[in-house]
């Protein structure tokens, strides 16, 4: 995948990026469809869902899967998973004796949006 050259250049992102598509234990791809997710060690839950008579991984579709390897199995998908990296978290500021919180800002890694930034508007939390 081609990545800008800022996110080539900070470890840490590669590093959330490799993890990002990680899981632990071995999952053969009919377990993937069965539970519906993959749960990455980066701390993403991908949604695996059957569409067409392929398997998407996020919005990545799995090209080959089930490769046996010393080391567990390989899925392989057709593109970078979607990362998103946090640019600035919302905080506290006081301006004219008014306090405001601004909107936190993220940045997608991976997938097809990649380098947009985006800012937090409103966000829905549910228990899983």
């Amino acid at each position: 995948a081609q990545l800008a050259s800022e996110t080539r250049c900070n470890a840490a992102l590669v590093r959330q990026l490799l993890l990002a598509h990680l899981c632990s234990g071995i999952s053969m791809l009919t377990d993937l469809q069965a539970k519906r997710t993959a749960l990455a060690l980066a701390g993403q839950t991908h949604a695996v869902n059957l569409e067409g008579g392929h398997t998407y991984v996020g919005t990545s579709r799995v090209s080959r899967s089930d490769l046996a390897f010393e080391g567990g199995v390989i899925h392989e998908v057709d593109s970078v998973l979607v990362v998103l990296h946090l640019i600035r978290d919302a905080h506290s500021e006081q301006v004219w004796k008014k306090t405001l919180q601004p909107a936190p800002c993220l940045s997608i890694v991976g997938g097809t949006a990649a380098g947009t930034e985006y800012e937090v508007h409103g966000c829905l939390l549910h228990a899983a």
